[in-house]
């Protein structure tokens, strides 16, 4: 889809990135027919409402995801960057109400209460 919609902007010779802005913000809403997709929207609102946070991800992707040119690698965006993913997760746990799983990856004591020990999955519920 990102291919498909570059060329559109380059068949219609739009090259200003305000005006590609402009016209991608509404993309997003149609991913609303899956949930997990659904935080796109919010994903694109948290970061883009902060410039220096767009600056520092926008310095973090070509250093540590480009493949070649326009063409990332899905699973360096996963593992070497980040900010990204530290964002899309905090998008996550302030905006989308669901279920939040996290991999316990050491013994640890909640609370001075629950012992969760290493391994399981646990999920919380917001």
């Amino acid at each position: 889809m990102l291919k498909e919609r570059h060329q559109f902007h380059l068949d219609y010779g739009i090259t200003d990135p305000d005006e590609r802005a402009k016209l991608e913000v509404a993309i997003p809403l149609g991913f609303k027919v899956n949930a997990a997709a659904g935080t796109t929207l919010w994903d694109v609102c948290n970061v883009f409402s902060r410039p220096e946070l767009v600056r520092k991800i926008r310095d973090e992707i070509p250093a540590s995801a480009l493949v070649s040119h326009g063409v990332l690698s899905a699973d360096k965006l996963r593992l070497s960057c980040p900010r990204l993913n530290l964002a899309c997760k905090e998008t996550m746990r302030l905006y989308v109400p669901s279920a939040s799983a996290r991999l316990v990856h050491e013994d640890v004591l909640v609370a001075d209460q629950w012992l969760l020990r290493k391994g399981p999955i646990v999920c919380g519920f917001l």
